[in-house]
């Protein structure tokens, strides 16, 4: 069982994770967040020295949970890193409020002074290397239907997945983000069967919501 200590950091990490997916990062104060929270500004500063500190402990969290979460995909063999681009954005379309984080951190942390900005492209220089090796294999057993590098499809994927995002938070009903991937990646030799209830939905599941 959590301590209450644990449980509180809980309460303050939900309070800004909220807070940043409905304002932004920077439009977002300490104040707020512990309000949010239902504590004082000194309360949450006991558990995290700022909010920079806050960020950056959550990204360190979901930077670790990524790599988690894609061992669960062994069982797909060359394509378990496209079985977990699936299952990533299947659970993005049944939480708005993460993918609107998402969003707007990664917007904001194009300012190579933000305190996410180092985290952000540690992330795509991961995500696009690890997609670069994982096309490479693929286009290695059934060549691509048209010529492509593997580097391109890499950053190809990355980009539709980001931008389909941002279609999706402002019309949710015409945007299938999952179909549209399925679709680009049968398009380029790649097709992920439909995944299995025990890997989508294991025992204990951590928050598989961090799209690459």
């Amino acid at each position: 069982m959590p301590s209450k200590g644990e449980r509180t950091q809980q309460r303050i990490i939900l309070a800004a994770l909220e807070l940043f997916s409905e304002r932004g990062f920077i439009a977002t104060s300490v104040r707020d967040i512990a309000a949010r929270a239902e504590m004082t500004h000194a309360g949450l500063l006991h558990h995290f020295d700022s909010k920079d500190d806050l960020l950056v402990r959550i990204l360190a969290f979901r930077e670790d949970q990524d790599v988690i979460n894609a061992r669960r995909f062994s069982d797909y063999g060359i394509d378990r890193l496209f079985a977990w681009i699936i299952d990533v954005v299947q659970a993005n379309e049944a939480d708005s409020s993460r993918v609107m984080a998402f969003v707007r951190l990664s917007a904001e942390a194009t300012d190579p002074a933000h305190p996410a900005y180092a985290y952000f492209s540690r992330r795509y220089d991961r995500i696009l290397t690890a997609l670069d090796v994982a096309f490479a294999a693929r286009f290695a057993a059934v060549p691509p239907p048209h010529p492509i590098a593997s580097r391109d499809a890499a950053i190809g994927i990355v980009a539709l997945m980001d931008g389909l995002q941002l279609q999706w938070l402002i019309r949710p009903s015409s945007v299938d983000m999952t179909g549209m991937v399925r679709r680009h990646l049968c398009a380029l030799g790649v097709s992920v069967p439909d995944l299995d209830d025990a890997v989508l939905h294991p025992t204990s599941s951590p928050d598989r919501r961090s799209s690459p």
